[in-house]
């Protein structure tokens, strides 16, 4: 056997030093004079902002800044607007929502950033953060993404009456349906996807550096999309060229695809160090993580098999309806889930044996193959008490859902 060859053991190179303790994470990263943020967040699922009031956190020992979504809107910071192609049931453009990095007049979701307090310490700006005051008006949460269509159902977003950010669907919907009503056999089946929210052994972290004599920005954050990210940041958040913005990620201590998105505290890190000229560390919490980090899954799906008398496949519809959360997010917005689909069972030749050979029990294909496969995909807003941005991944047709949760993120703002 040569040196490589296949079933030889491949030792891995890179667990000594993290065996050791020796890795390094982002909040090892350690810069000259850092300043600690604290983020203020919503403890409701849907809320009015009627006023915040910082005077006396302003005056506490070691604060530097108390900022909140009027100094975001007078600073003129962007918000990251994922691509998306989907469109609403009309064929107007799927709704997206702005996603500012702090709230400006509604939270939407419980731990939605409503403000942020910048001090010497950590400690010094939770104390801090604890003086914000804020006067909610609470507004009537919805829960469930299946209930976001129905009538009288809480709206989030002014824009989206209906509750529903897009709606996709493809294959021969009809042709389908009347395969089921003649259909010997049909199988019906009802299933609930549950929420899920990551709890990485790395919780998510961000450290803004501005260096003002070269006007440029350096973030070191445990990301999975580093370039995406710079490019979001210059174009859409920073307004920068993107030859501004340097991305330092090194070890990353777990994501489940959850450190994929684009997350508003490292927008606010790099704008507070331009602002105070000093480099700017945010480490998540634990219990915070599971308020703020992006949810996933979420979904309610119908599905129908329609079956000859030898249980040989016809046809097959699938319907999903996913909770995408209060907002979209970029890397979750990318293949949405499905709601509706159709495939049918492709027609068999005739040949010399007195019954036509079985059909291809071959379920529906998914990724590039979807349009074959035959479905349809919706998606709505559902408003209040989950995840505030949810990623999604499936298939069939699709509705998404936009809602606002107790439960932070849905950011799941769509793996």
């Amino acid at each position: 056997m040569g040196q490589f060859a296949i079933g030889q053991s491949v030792p891995r190179t890179e667990d000594p030093r993290l065996l050791r303790g020796e890795g390094r994470y982002v909040d090892d990263v350690r810069l000259v004079d850092p300043a600690h943020a604290f983020i203020v967040r919503s403890p409701h699922a849907h809320a009015r902002i009627v006023s915040i009031n910082t005077a006396r956190a302003e005056t506490m020992p070691g604060v530097l800044a108390v900022l909140t979504g009027v100094d975001v809107e007078a600073d003129g910071l962007g918000w990251h607007a994922p691509p998306h192609i989907r469109t609403r049931r009309d064929g107007s453009p799927l709704f997206m929502p702005p996603n500012p990095a702090l709230c400006i007049d509604r939270a939407r979701y419980v731990g939605d950033q409503v403000a942020m307090v910048v001090a010497e310490t950590l400690d010094q700006a939770r104390d801090a953060a604890e003086a914000v005051d804020i006067e909610y008006e609470l507004l009537p949460p919805l829960m469930r993404g299946v209930d976001a269509r129905k009538p009288g159902a809480p709206v989030l977003h002014e824009g989206a009456p209906d509750n529903e950010s897009y709606y996709y669907s493809a294959g021969d919907e009809a042709a389908v349906d009347d395969i089921i009503a003649k259909a010997h056999h049909v199988t019906r089946l009802t299933l609930k996807v549950n929420r899920i929210s990551p709890n990485t052994m790395e919780p998510r972290a961000a450290i803004g550096d501005y260096d003002w004599r070269m006007d440029r920005y350096t973030l070191y954050a445990g990301t999975q999309r580093m370039f995406l990210l710079r490019q979001t940041l210059a174009e859409q958040v920073l307004k920068v060229p993107e030859n501004r913005i340097r991305i330092m990620t090194n070890d990353v201590g777990g994501s489940f695809g959850m450190k994929g998105g684009h997350h508003p505290e490292c927008h606010l890190v790099l704008w507070a160090s331009k602002r105070l000229r000093r480099p700017v560390r945010w480490v998540s919490e634990r219990s915070e993580g599971l308020q703020a980090d992006y949810h996933d899954r979420d979904q309610h799906t119908e599905a129908a098999l329609a079956l000859d008398e030898d249980g040989n496949f016809l046809a097959i519809k699938v319907s999903n309806i996913c909770a995408i959360g209060a907002y979209l997010e970029p890397g979750g917005t990318i293949s949405p889930p499905v709601i509706s689909a159709g495939w049918r069972a492709p027609t068999a030749r005739r040949t010399s044996s007195p019954r036509p050979p079985p059909c291809s029990p071959t379920p529906p294909a998914t990724g590039r193959s979807a349009a074959r496969a035959g479905r349809k995909r919706p998606m709505c807003w559902s408003a209040s008490s989950i995840p505030p941005r949810a990623r999604w991944g499936s298939t069939g047709r699709n509705s998404a859902a936009a809602i606002s949760s107790p439960l932070n993120p849905c950011r799941s703002r769509p793996g």
